[in-house]
């Protein structure tokens, strides 16, 4: 986390696309999806991070604007999409009654190891060898 999250950035932007970005550095990532990204996050990783490629799969850093359970299953069930490896970054998932059922339900499904809450968004992994666990913390 202190090597990620918490270190000092020279990325501009929301807190999500903060931790977007960082993720991307930290990461390494190279095949993103940027579904419905942010304003000015898909500019930003053109900027910093040119070799980065898009919608090529298997995806390394995924973002999602709402946590979506059929999205989940879909990236879990469609071989090549994901690896072990992959990381989904989930915008909003407090933003009313209904997200935070999703978000809930998300934490839950058999493949979804850990998950980062951070209130204003939430990252998900799905890494076969580690035990379920969930976090929450404050950034």
């Amino acid at each position: 986390m202190t090597k990620g999250l918490y270190r000092n950035s020279r990325f501009k932007g929301s807190k999500t696309a903060k931790v977007a970005l960082k993720s991307l550095e930290y990461f390494e990532v190279g095949n993103i999806d940027l579904e419905e990204s942010k304003p000015g996050l898909e500019a930003q990783v053109k900027l910093h991070f040119p070799a980065i490629k898009r919608n090529r799969m298997p995806y390394d850093f995924i973002y999602h604007p709402r946590p979506e359970l059929k999205k989940v299953y879909k990236l879990l069930n469609t071989p090549g999409l994901i690896h072990n490896d992959t990381l989904l970054l989930v915008d909003q998932p407090y933003c009313n009654p209904q997200t935070i059922k999703e978000w809930e339900s998300i934490k839950e499904i058999p493949g979804v190891t850990v998950t980062i809450d951070m209130f204003h968004c939430s990252a998900v992994f799905f890494r076969r060898e580690q035990v379920k666990q969930h976090f929450r913390i404050r950034i």
